[in-house]
């Protein structure tokens, strides 16, 4: 990533109450069946190997961590828009620059219609998408449709429309 200055910078993570809703619960159930069956002995629901259950409660709680970590970050620069799905910091950002960028404008969507969460890449959309209905959906020169998710559209919109100025 280049060291221009930063027009705007969003980070969202995952905190849809939903999500948590279901899997805390059941991450809870499996930790506290292990800790009964390994530790005292006692049956967790049907007796099953220790090894299974503990194979299921560590992915449980690697799933929760992921989840909680999981971090999608919109940059805009000088030469381009700069996004990144990711667990951990040094993950490389996809760069999009404003030399591919046809049109823009601000969007409601329903996340289902564009292939769910995160990153969805389908023939005609490249989404990135974490949380809320709000996004901006580019038009790139390829004809396919980039939508990026905010929880800020106007200032996102607002950063945009000073780099289309400057380009």
């Amino acid at each position: 990533m280049s060291a221009t200055e930063i027009m705007y910078s969003e980070k969202q993570r995952f905190r849809s109450p939903w999500l948590w809703g279901i899997l805390l619960p059941i991450a809870g159930v499996f930790s506290y069946g292990m800790v009964r069956q390994l530790f005292y002995q006692v049956p967790f629901m049907i007796k099953m190997p220790e090894v299974t259950l503990f194979l299921i409660t560590a992915v449980l709680i690697l799933l929760v961590a992921v989840f909680y970590f999981l971090e999608m970050e919109t940059l805009i620069k000088e030469e381009g828009i700069y996004l990144r799905l990711s667990v951990f910091k040094g993950s490389e950002y996809k760069f999009v620059p404003f030399s591919d960028v046809v049109s823009y404008k601000a969007v409601t969507y329903k996340p289902i219609e564009k292939g769910g969460r995160g990153i969805c890449d389908t023939d005609d959309c490249l989404a990135f998408t974490v949380r809320g209905k709000n996004g901006i959906e580019f038009t790139l020169l390829s004809g396919k449709k980039l939508l990026v998710g905010t929880a800020d559209p106007e200032d996102f919109m607002r950063s945009l429309n000073k780099m289309r100025i400057l380009h």
